[in-house]
Formats: C-alpha cells, sequence, structure tokens
C-alpha cells in the first residue's frame, strides 16, 4: 500500500518512499542470490528461480531460454516504476493486478508438479515432496477457497501433509481439475501455466479422475486374470504330457515279447504239433503225414539219448 498512498500524494517524501516499496518488492521477487547477469544463477530461492525451475517443467520458457513469466514481472516492474514517477496511478494498479496474477503462476505448476509425484508414493511415505505439495499448497489456498470452496477443498485433501491415506488420493487428475475450475476467478491465464503430460492444464485432465483404490483394483483384476491363464495353461501342459506318456508305455508293452512258464515236461511233441498248427494251412501242404511222423519220431529219439 505505500507505493499506492505514494502515487496519489503531493508529497516528496511520500513519493520516493513509494519508490523505494516498488524496489523492495523487486528484491522479495527476485531475491539475492540470483545475482546481476540477464537471467540470473541456477541457485535461486525466490518465486523468480522457481519461475525458472519450472519454466522447463510446463514449457513455458521463451525464445531466451527464461520463464516467460519472469520476463513478464520484471517487464511490469520496470514499467510500475515509470508510472509511479508520472504518477499515472491508475496504470499503476493494472500493473499491479497483473504481477499479482503471474506470481501465482510458479506456485499453481508446483501444486501440479507435486500432485503428479507424490500420485507415485505409498501411504505414510517420508519423502520431502509430500512437504513440498503442502507448503506450496497452502500459499495459494486461501485465494482459491474465497473463489470456489469445492474446489479448494479438493485441493487441500490431496495435498494435504497426512499419513493414514494414500498421497493424492483421488488422483493427480482431480487437482489439475480443481485449479482449471478457479484461474478466470482468481485472474490467471491458464496459458501461462502452461502443459504437462497428457494433461491441459487449461481444461483440466483429458480423462475424468478415478481415485487411486479403483486404479489399484484395476491392476489386481488384471494381475489375477494374468495368473489364472498362467496356471491353466501349465495344467493343459501337464495333461499333454501325462497322456504321452501313458500312451508310449501302452505302446512298449504290446510290442514286449511274452513267454509262457513251462509246465515241467522236457516233451515238446504238443508244442511242436502246436507250433506247426499255427503256422497255418500252407506249411501243412507242403508236408505230408509220413514225413511228419518221421520229424516227431527222431526229435523224440534225440531227447531219449539226451
Amino acid at each position: 500500500s505505500g507505493y499506492r498512498d505514494g502515487c496519489e500524494s503531493s508529497d516528496a517524501l511520500r513519493a520516493m518512499e513509494a519508490s523505494h516499496s516498488w524496489d523492495r518488492a523487486a528484491a522479495l521477487f527476485i531475491g539475492s542470490i540470483e545475482g546481476t547477469e540477464d537471467g540470473g544463477t541456477t541457485h535461486g530461492r525466490g518465486l523468480f528461480g522457481l519461475a525458472k525451475k519450472r519454466c522447463k517443467q510446463f514449457d513455458t520458457c521463451g525464445d531466451s531460454g527464461y520463464s516467460v513469466v519472469n520476463e513478464m514481472v520484471i517487464s511490469l516492474l520496470y514499467s510500475g516504476k515509470g508510472e509511479l514517477s508520472g504518477g499515472s496511478c491508475g496504470a499503476l494498479r493494472r500493473a499491479v493486478l497483473e504481477i499479482e496474477s503471474l506470481l501465482f503462476v510458479p506456485l499453481i505448476q508446483s501444486c501440479l508438479r507435486y500432485a503428479i509425484e507424490n500420485e507415485r508414493h505409498p501411504q505414510a511415505t517420508d519423502d520431502g515432496d509430500l512437504a513440498e505439495g503442502y507448503v506450496f499448497s497452502r500459499a495459494v489456498l486461501p485465494s482459491i477457497q474465497d473463489v470456489d470452496t469445492d474446489s479448494a477443498n479438493i485441493i487441500d485433501r490431496n495435498l494435504d501433509l497426512q499419513f493414514v491415506r494414500d498421497p493424492v488420493v483421488d488422483g493427480k487428475e482431480a487437482v489439475f481439475n480443481a485449479f482449471a475450475a478457479v484461474y478466470h476467478q482468481i485472474g490467471v491465464d491458464c496459458v501461462t501455466v502452461g502443459k504437462v503430460g497428457d494433461i491441459n492444464t487449461c481444461t483440466g485432465a483429458q480423462r475424468p479422475p478415478t481415485s487411486r483404490r479403483g486404479s489399484n483394483n484395476m491392476h489386481l483384476f488384471r494381475w489375477i486374470l494374468l495368473g489364472i491363464f498362467v496356471l491353466m495353461t501349465s495344467l493343459c501342459c501337464i495333461a499333454v504330457v501325462r497322456r504321452n506318456r501313458k500312451l508310449k508305455h501302452r505302446r512298449e508293452r504290446n510290442e514286449r515279447p511274452i513267454f509262457k512258464p513251462s509246465n515241467g515236461e522236457l516233451n515238446h511233441n504238443a508244442d511242436i504239433l502246436t507250433s506247426s498248427k499255427d503256422m497255418g494251412e500252407t506249411s501243412d501242404s507242403l508236408m505230408g503225414d509220413d514225413e511228419l511222423t518221421h520229424k516227431i519220431q527222431a526229435h523224440e529219439d534225440a531227447l531219449a539219448l539226451a
């Protein structure tokens, strides 16, 4: 309010104090670590450094490689200083409103960033990402609470610092949707927020929000189906192997010669006669009765001499 009062005052001392207040605002935005070189350093800890970091993640870096948001804020700071010196209070107020809306951008980007990161963490995680998401969300929640309670509650529940449920329990898409619903009301141009992955920051998620629990259940169902498929395939393979073994054993048993035990007698006349009959009528026709009788007698004589 110091620069506003100084702009409207004709007192030279108050006008000088207003100019100093404007410079302090610029210093707080940029920070002392950035140095004096164009674009600053990589070690900044203020909103200027945060915007540089997020521009690479949300594709909001300009042609120069620097954050578009930073370039816009720096330009407004210079123009505001001139308007303050020239007493253009109306133009100064417009510049202040534009700067305020731009300062939201790196904070919103950080909330969205940690909604993505924290969704991957399990319940009761001690990862520092959980604290980062909580801190950044607390910086924007009061302004969102003033314009949309439902969106504020969604952001609060999913970026809260708690250990009793999954982080980002409603899914990152729910957080993106909640922010998309309030951009216009808090004066933020969604284009300056940028884009990340397959999610449109201006319209919210490309797919409807789903809870982490539903997503986990779907993954579990898929693993169960895969397990059933593997089990059934294994059982079928085992059945085929066992069937082939049985067929092989049966074939070997049928091809194996069968030996009949002897009845204890050395007289093989009956066996010879049986064998002769089994040879068929062809063998009988080639051998006459006298010849057969002669062979039998010779066989008995041989056995008697033995």
